[in-house]
């Protein structure tokens, strides 16, 4: 079995933990959910943070081009704030405490 997870590399701020609180937990606490459930890790497989800025810089792309052919769209000035705020955020706080990885496992 493969999943696909977040996790915190490091404690999470205050703000970060309000917006986050599902991810605020360490690899080896995600390592210990699936051996609770009596899977065994076989495999790791991390993103590095290159992987993460561009994951999330897709996000930012595919947003800005879809800004520039719908500028009259109903919803573009809230989608642009959003977006704004999304990368303040990631760039000010996210990007040093998340870790992305597939974890790898078998049945015991």
């Amino acid at each position: 079995m493969a999943i696909g997870e977040p996790f915190a590399l490091r404690p999470f701020t205050p703000e970060v933990a309000a917006r986050w609180a599902e991810y605020d937990r360490t690899a080896g606490d995600i390592a210990d959910l699936m051996a609770a459930r009596g899977l065994t890790s076989i495999g790791l497989v991390a993103s590095s943070d290159d992987d993460w800025d561009h994951y999330f810089s897709q996000h930012w792309r595919a947003t800005a081009a879809w800004l520039r052919a719908h500028p009259d769209d109903p919803d573009a000035a809230w989608l642009a704030e959003k977006t704004a705020a999304d990368r303040r955020r990631y760039l000010a706080a996210e990007r040093s405490l998340f870790g992305w990885a597939v974890f790898v496992a078998e049945k015991a």
